[in-house]
């Protein structure tokens, strides 16, 4: 039966066989005894069919397959910290990020809203403006008091900006630029809504209540909506900052046009 060398021990054979080389042939003889108890080990179990699969070939494999998917596993499930991090880093980030392009946008209109709007107990039901206040700190802070340890369920909420009545045209239209993030079981997803809400829809009537708007608004405009997708991430990916950056351009582009539109609608 011949002896089976395993490759690990490829250099001591190697010496081995140089020793015999010199005349110390008595050095490989022992070496090669040494090897035979588990040579024959290996055959009687392959005689009877049993696995001749060793530990170490087995964390050999293991070594590999960490190799070819990167030795690291990335994919989780969503649980109350991943949320709690994410909606004090990624998702706070971009709307900051946002916000402060669209400070630029400020001068036209009458006043700038930050706002929260909490999920509907009721599926279907538009959501109920629940605070506002003159910055963004505040509302942040006050849905990271609410739900930074990651109670925010799967995401109805709404966090944002609300430019109110357009300045120079008695017709007056407003903006309102919200967030959303969306948790499923092993990703989220971070959303962002460009909308106009018309006279005759149930937001608008909720801003001239809550926020005591006039009423003065243009009649018989339409609720519009622009959706933009900011992203979908594993719990455990890092977002690049660059990425964020180039989507609050993006955002912030997208309102530029929207109320470029509506100036131009308000003078037909």
């Amino acid at each position: 039966m011949p002896v089976v060398i395993k490759s690990k021990y490829k250099e001591q054979y190697i010496n081995a066989l140089n020793k015999a080389d010199i005349g110390e042939i008595n050095k490989f003889v022992e070496y090669i005894q040494d090897q035979l108890p588990w040579s024959f080990g290996i055959a009687i179990r392959a005689a009877k069919g049993e696995s001749i699969v060793e530990p170490d070939d087995l964390d050999k494999k293991i070594n590999l397959l960490n190799q070819k998917v990167g030795g690291k596993i990335d994919i989780v499930e969503k649980n109350d910290d991943y949320i709690s991090k994410i909606l004090k880093g990624t998702y706070t980030t971009v709307i900051k990020l946002t916000d402060n392009r669209i400070e630029k946008l400020k001068h036209l209109f009458e006043a700038k809203y930050y706002i929260y709007l909490p999920e509907s107990p009721e599926k279907g039901k538009i959501n109920l403006l629940e605070r506002e206040a003159p910055g963004i700190e505040d509302i942040i802070k006050y849905y990271l008091t609410k739900f930074g340890d990651g109670s925010v369920g799967y995401g109805h909420h709404k966090v944002g900006f609300y430019l109110s009545d357009y300045k120079k045209s008695t017709k007056k239209f407003g903006v309102e630029i919200s967030f959303r993030v969306y948790f499923s079981k092993y990703t989220y997803e971070i959303t962002c809504s460009v909308s106009r809400p018309g006279r005759s829809g149930p937001i608008f009537r909720q801003w001239t209540e809550l926020l005591k708007k006039s009423d003065s608004e243009e009649p018989n405009r339409d609720f519009k909506i622009i959706d933009i997708k900011v992203g979908e991430w594993k719990y455990l990916e890092q977002v690049d900052d660059s990425l964020l950056n180039s989507k609050a351009d993006e955002i912030a582009s997208c309102a530029f046009d929207f109320i470029d539109e509506e100036i131009k609608n308000l003078k037909e």
